[in-house]
């Protein structure tokens, strides 16, 4: 079993002042409109996340407006230390393989394995990649973890999952420098999106475990891009947002910062379970069918990880090449707050499980109506 995580950075975390727009406050929206507009550019490359947006009943789980917006599939960009571009192209065994992943954190962990020659489709929308899974046009796909457990409901089961790629992309982002941890949320305002999806799910229970339910007023909007837009206007001060926002806006405004990663502190407040934004499902038939193949596709993808991780600004102009994040810089920092990791066997049930379980409490139909089977668990 293996366990790689990138630049686990340390929580700071976020403020928030509500401004009332009057008067001058007009000078301020068409200043806001106009770096929304900006924002609008430099983020084509999100998708969505159980971190960021939101995709129907699912409750996205990648948070990457798309570099370009239509699927593209790329391989065969050989990286200067590759050594297995040959053999991914050509070997029978994985010659065929059909993969795809998503835009945004979600697919940043595959980078490298299309730049070592992987043929690898991204999408913008988990919507664009799920038909395709459960027609069989796909053998295997880098998706939002609970959409892995609702296919593998529609589907009697024939939907497993062998890898957690992606554990949480959310951060507090303040002006300031008053917000350390959750529990410094108590009394503010916070803006954020993904309204009825695991975004909220998210939101709520940390609160929830952290003893501040009722304490903190959450506001939501309709798309990340308006948080941030806000957030660079100075119209907002304190907000959660998802990679690759967070790294965008602290680009753009040095005031701004993080102040607590969600992530990290969701494993501290919830002993036994993760934050889980993606995984690699894989269809069932497939894997009885063709099991080296799944195999040699995870070998590449823990090795993709820990070069990653290991390499972020190697791998930003990588991920960036690919049309995944639109803009390496960008790339390269969100890196360590996208915790792009490989967790399988019985790393990857545990944290999985404990995660979809606390999104089935909030909502059943997250997860497909009920918690999945041991045999959604795959170990290879």
């Amino acid at each position: 079993m293996r366990r790689r995580f990138g630049r686990h950075r340390r929580a700071l975390t976020a403020s928030t002042r509500a401004k009332h727009v009057t008067g001058s406050g007009r000078r301020r929206r068409g200043r806001a409109w106009i770096v929304s507009m900006i924002l609008l550019v430099a983020l084509v490359g999100c998708a969505t996340d159980p971190n960021g947006h939101t995709t129907g009943p699912t409750g996205g789980v990648g948070v990457v407006p798309p570099a370009p917006t239509e699927a593209t599939s790329v391989g065969g960009i050989v990286g200067e230390d590759s050594t297995s571009t040959e053999s991914a192209a050509t070997d029978p065994v994985v010659a065929d393989l059909r993969a795809a992943g998503m835009k945004g954190p979600t697919g940043m962990g595959l980078a490298h394995m299309i730049a070592d020659g992987w043929s690898i489709s991204l999408h913008g929308s988990p919507d664009e990649v799920t038909p395709a899974l459960i027609r069989g046009d796909l053998d295997i796909a880098a998706i939002p973890a609970n959409l892995a457990a609702v296919l593998a409901a529609k589907t009697d089961h024939q939907i497993q999952v062998f890898a957690v790629t992606t554990l949480g992309v959310l951060s507090v982002v303040e002006r300031g420098d008053s917000i350390h941890a959750v529990a410094d949320l108590a009394g503010r305002t916070v803006v954020t999106t993904g309204k009825g999806s695991t975004p909220q799910h998210v939101t709520e229970h940390l609160l929830d475990v952290a003893g501040l339910s009722g304490q903190v007023q959450v506001e939501y909007r309709s798309e990340a891009s308006e948080v941030a837009a806000g957030l660079v206007a100075g119209l907002i001060d304190l907000a959660i947002l998802p990679e690759p926002y967070v790294s965008t806006v602290l680009a753009k405004d040095p005031g701004l910062r993080v102040g607590v990663d969600l992530t990290e502190q969701w494993a501290s407040l919830v002993p036994g379970s993760q934050i889980v934004s993606a995984v690699l499902a894989v269809r069932r038939e497939f894997v009885q069918n063709r099991p080296e193949a799944v195999r040699q596709f995870a070998t590449a993808y823990a090795n993709s990880v820990e070069f990653t991780n290991a390499n972020p600004e190697q791998a930003g102009a990588e991920i960036a090449a690919a049309g995944i994040v639109a803009d390496p810089g960008v790339a390269a920092d969100a890196i360590g707050r996208s915790h792009i990791v490989d967790l399988t066997g019985d790393a990857m049930r545990g944290a999985l499980a404990g995660y979809l379980g606390v999104l089935y409490e909030a909502q059943p139909e997250s997860v497909g109506g009920s918690m999945p089977p041991p045999e959604f668990y795959l170990s290879l």
